[in-house]
């Protein structure tokens, strides 16, 4: 099961960092599913992500490696930053879109060494002088030779709909003779076919498990996603004695406060170990009568373990999961909050 909305680790102190979701889709990769043995074609759309790039009328180039097995950062990049002579110049394909041509084949493209496991392909787009690029860094995972599966949409990203939307369910595979779509353990559409998919309503309120199975005949493969079809906030008093913040009851009990003075949260879940990292309508916060918004209280851990969450949120304007912030408190409890910048 592919979880992006991934719990952080407390390591000591107070920890601030900033990540950022690629919430709007910035590459498309052909084949979907490409293994290292394939030639890929990778199409970059400048509208999307922060748009440094949109409008952009001169040369873009491709910073680009990839990640393996084992390592934590790129390597086997292509070139050097800003160097135009080495890096690879994408090909205009329209006022916002490029194309790059990965070939023969992703190993033999970056050179890597036949016994180092290539798991992602790594993207920064600049423009040629070095003033616009793109951020953060862009990653598209590489398959294994054999049977795979990936769901496409919907993702865990964004696993939040709104009563009677329609989702547009989607997956590839490799090496597959059967692939298959199920919403909540119920198969809906099925096929011979390499890719799937399937519109679905979402005509009941809370957690539906999304699922594509590969076949091959002899192996099966599946990957699945949660989603949250959201509920009506319910409007409470906020609890005697708390305040904004965490509010530590007793050894078994947290309160969590959002201060929202303009009132412009739609809602807002907390995600943790307590939820298995899923938005769950058990710890779907409360608003008071006032706008600001309150959870339930959670029963979540035991001194001394850690233990770390997410407080996901949607404002009325289009502002989604962007900047993290981690707390930390030492003995206790680490909380990784989940703040709205626009997009």
């Amino acid at each position: 099961m592919k979880i992006l909305l991934k719990k952080t680790a407390a390591l000591g102190a107070i920890l601030f960092f900033l990540t950022c979701h690629a919430i709007a889709q910035i590459i498309t990769v052909s084949p979907a599913l490409p293994t290292d043995q394939d030639a890929v074609v990778v199409t970059f759309d400048a509208t999307q992500g922060n748009a440094a790039l949109m409008n952009y009328t001169g040369d873009v180039y491709a910073h680009t490696g990839v990640k393996v097995d084992g390592g934590s950062s790129w390597t086997f990049v292509i070139g050097t930053w800003g160097n135009n002579s080495t890096q690879p110049k994408l090909t205009r394909t329209g006022t916002n879109t490029y194309t790059l041509t990965i070939t023969p084949s992703i190993r033999a493209y970056y050179n890597v060494p036949a016994d180092q496991i290539i798991n992602s392909l790594c993207f920064v787009f600049r423009s040629a002088d070095n003033t616009k690029q793109t951020t953060p860094d862009i990653l598209y995972p590489v398959y294994a030779q054999g049977l795979s599966v990936s769901l496409s949409n919907p993702t865990q990203a964004e696993p939040i709909y709104e009563l009677n939307s329609v989702i547009s369910i989607a997956a590839a595979a490799n090496g597959s003779t059967s692939l298959s779509l199920f919403v909540d353990n119920s198969q809906v559409t099925t096929t011979a076919n390499t890719s799937i998919s399937y519109d679905y309503t979402a005509s009941s309120y809370g957690n539906h498990w999304i699922k594509a199975v590969a076949t091959n005949g002899t192996q099966t493969a599946a990957d699945s996603v949660n989603i949250m079809v959201r509920p009506t906030v319910v409007t409470a008093d906020l609890p005697a004695g708390v305040r904004p913040g965490i509010n530590i009851i007793d050894n078994q009990t947290v309160t969590l406060v959002l201060n929202d003075p303009p009132a412009k949260k739609q809602y807002a879940f907390a995600i943790g170990d307590f939820s298995d990292w899923q938005v769950k309508t058990d710890y779907y916060m409360n608003r008071t009568p006032d706008g600001n918004t309150t959870g339930p209280p959670l029963a979540v851990w035991t001194p001394p373990r850690s233990m770390d969450f997410n407080i996901l949120w949607m404002e009325q304007s289009p502002f989604r999961i962007p900047m993290q912030i981690n707390f930390w408190i030492p003995g206790t409890i680490s909380i990784l909050l989940i703040l709205p910048i626009q997009v």
